[in-house]
Order: structure tokens, then C-alpha cells, then sequence
């Protein structure tokens, strides 16, 4: 539905982490290099351009758990990280990072919303390029980490959540 646009380097992507795999040091935040195992076709990441971070966190609390048609992702159990495209596309293997907007029909299926911003960071699976992206997020937190309020969005969430599939979300949405 969404046409794919070119990224530029001056942009960001937000890559949401569960909380089990967030290392806490002193007043650091980052994702382990677990969490950076793409999948066969890239790691999921969302353009802060055509997404805000509030609308992260929106998406995953309208999203249902994997292989799971019934419970909801717990919003709250999340962090978001904030990495340049430009330092994607620098680190050596790492091949495209490409703009890969989901749209599932209008509407979309309870639980699987559309996301224009979904965009891939394509790559092997490699010990060095998860490192090196933990390490960045590491040495970068006050950069990478993006603090949010997520109780803030308790009743919105919910009131989205008795109304799917018809909200925006599962529709033709537009930042």
C-alpha cells in the first residue's frame, strides 16, 4: 500500500527490546547482543520519520503476542533505542538498511496493525555486527536510550484496543 522510499543517512530508526534483554550499569541502558539477531530476512526496526515514539509503543500494545491470536504484547515490558542510519550503514556486513512498510488490509487483522515505518537492517547473523551494535548502544546511552512515560498511554491503549480493528492503526494510517 505504502510505496518503499529511499532513507537518508541523516535519519534514525527506534528499535523497541524487551526488558529481559536491557542491561541496566549505573545509569545506562542498553540492549545485550542477543537482541540484535536478525531475522532471515533483517532485524525490524521503525523510521522516526514516519513514526513517533509514542506510536512505537501504541503499535505494540495493539500487537498480539507471537503465535498467539488472543493476548495483546504488554506495552510496558518494552524500551526503545534510537540508532542513525548512517552508523547502520558503516558497520562492515551490515548490507542495506531498507524502508518496509507493512500494510495487512484496511482494516488489518485484530492484533496485527499496519506500520509504515517499518523498515529492515539487513544483515547475516554475526557475533561481531550484534557486538558492535550493543557496544554502540553502550557506549552512546544517552543517545541510543529513549525514556518514555509508557503509563501515559494506560487508557488509550485500551480504548484502542475495544475499538480494533477500526482505528487508525489498522488502517491507511499517516504520521
Amino acid at each position: 500500500m505504502w510505496p518503499k522510499e529511499p532513507i537518508p543517512d541523516e535519519d534514525h530508526v527506534y528499535r523497541h527490546c524487551h526488558y529481559t534483554d536491557v542491561i541496566k550499569e549505573k545509569r545506562l541502558r542498553f540492549p545485550n547482543e542477543a537482541h540484535f539477531k536478525p531475522y532471515s530476512d533483517g532485524l525490524s526496526v521503525n523510521w522516526d520519520k514516519k513514526i513517533s515514539l509514542k506510536q512505537v509503543f501504541i503499535l505494540l500494545g495493539l500487537t498480539h503476542k507471537p503465535n498467539q491470536n488472543v493476548d495483546f504484547k504488554d506495552y510496558k515490558q518494552f524500551q526503545v533505542f534510537k540508532f542513525p542510519i548512517k552508523l547502520l550503514r558503516g558497520i562492515p556486513g551490515i548490507e542495506s538498511v531498507e524502508h518496509d512498510p507493512v500494510f495487512l488490509g484496511n482494516p488489518s487483522p485484530k492484533g496485527k496493525p499496519n506500520n509504515p515505518a517499518h523498515t529492515l537492517v539487513k544483515y547475516p547473523d554475526d557475533e561481531e555486527i550484534r557486538m558492535t551494535l550493543s557496544d554502540y548502544s553502550r557506549e552512546n546511552s544517552t543517545e541510543t536510550y529513549c525514556p518514555f512515560d509508557v503509563n501515559s498511554l494506560n487508557a488509550e491503549i485500551e480504548e484502542l484496543r475495544l475499538r480494533l480493528p477500526d482505528v487508525p492503526y489498522n488502517k491507511d494510517w499517516i504520521m
